[in-house]
């Protein structure tokens, strides 16, 4: 089956704003999400001078949608004192810490999620320690003129990234696989708003996607992050898709559809680029699961695969490749992970010219879904 016949079968359209089958299937899932009860307001990740504060809101517009497949950033409650909920994990973060990553249930600059005014208190409050680099993460659609207008002010101040879920710029992984809302988007223009106020974006690109083969998986990334590099963006995260429960992208694990990442696949990216602009690239999500909400297990998130033999050695060159400043010193580090001999270590030809789905085995997905929620 190719992707035009794959359209008819279902009626997709090329104009299509939205999967709505996808978004039935994963409504289906995220309705069985537990919510967060008022007693957690907030929680602190440290990670060296890094601290990663969520507060808890109300949940992504996107996620309500049936939107992302693949995401998961839990159902909180709209009335909960979020500057109180800050401040208090203010006082549980390193006091070194130089950096702070602020997420919500979603989006930062969402107002449905963080008012406006309330964030400004919060950076108000982050104003006061020595914090010098915040990182506001948020969907590509919430960033506008308005809001880069009030945080203007801080920019001598503080050092503002807005981190954005990129994930693919493949259109047709959007639509048929991600639905990743809006398809088409129009990246150069927010990278060209944010810059010509002084701030800086850093875009996230996952990798790892169900339905193409491994070279297709390794190509998409590469591609994405190239042209993300020539558009003029800061920063890129790579990080391995991370098989979240209450998201159709663990229905098709839990229904033999999809199989985890094998995390190495982070190094056969990485080795497409040059010194230079591996400093550009960082990685994330490539370990443990991070969750410690009321109502989540730490099986509830399902993370790529390592062997036992080489587990605890990619972990630590991991860390060591993000702590890293120099893309001679990152090369070298990709190296010594390439070197290290295991069961998961294993030669995978890169032959691919262009990204392609396998449309046979996605319809069998489609009609499981199809035939079992209708």
């Amino acid at each position: 089956m190719n992707k035009l016949q794959f359209m008819r079968k279902y009626s997709f359209d090329e104009n299509d704003s939205i999967n709505p089958l996808l978004a039935k299937w994963n409504n289906i899932a995220r309705n069985k999400r537990p919510i967060i009860g008022n007693e957690l307001k907030s929680t602190v990740c440290q990670s060296g001078k890094t601290a990663q504060i969520w507060i808890q809101s109300d949940a992504c517009r996107f996620s309500k949608l049936g939107a992302c497949t693949c995401c998961d950033y839990f159902q909180g409650q709209p009335d909960v004192d979020q500057v109180t909920a800050f401040v208090s994990a203010l006082s549980q973060m390193d006091p070194s810490s130089n950096t702070i990553v602020l997420n919500t249930c979603g989006s930062v600059l969402d107002k449905s999620e963080l008012k406006t005014e309330t964030l400004v208190l919060i950076i108000d409050e982050i104003a006061k320690t020595n914090v010098s680099t915040v990182v506001l993460e948020t969907h590509l659609n919430t960033i506008t003129e308005e809001i880069l207008k009030i945080l203007l002010p801080y920019k001598n101040i503080l050092d503002i990234y807005f981190e954005i879920g990129i994930e693919t710029l493949n259109r047709d992984i959007n639509q048929f696989i991600l639905n990743k809302l809006p398809f088409d988007r129009n990246i150069n223009r927010v990278i060209g708003l944010i810059h010509s106020y002084g701030f800086r974006v850093t875009g996230n690109v996952m990798t790892g996607f169900p339905f193409l083969d491994y070279a297709s998986q390794v190509l998409d990334s590469v591609t994405t992050i190239r042209t993300l590099l020539d558009t003029g963006i800061d920063f890129i995260v790579l990080f391995p898709i991370n098989i979240k429960k209450y998201t159709f992208m663990y229905d098709l694990y839990d229904n033999g559809f999809y199989k985890v990442v094998n995390g190495r696949i982070l190094i056969d990216i990485l080795t497409h680029f040059s010194q230079e602009e591996l400093e550009y690239i960082n990685v994330g999500w490539y370990g443990e699961p991070r969750i410690d909400i009321p109502g989540y297990k730490s099986d509830d998130m399902i993370v790529p695969y390592y062997c036992e033999k080489c587990y605890k050695q990619m972990m630590q060159l991991w860390l060591d490749y993000n702590c890293a400043w120099e893309g001679s010193e990152r090369e070298q580090i990709l190296s010594n992970m390439k070197a290290i001999v295991c069961s998961c270590n294993y030669d995978q030809l890169i032959t691919t010219h262009k990204v392609e789905i396998d449309f046979d085995s996605l319809d069998k997905a489609y009609q499981h879904f199809y035939s079992s929620t209708d």
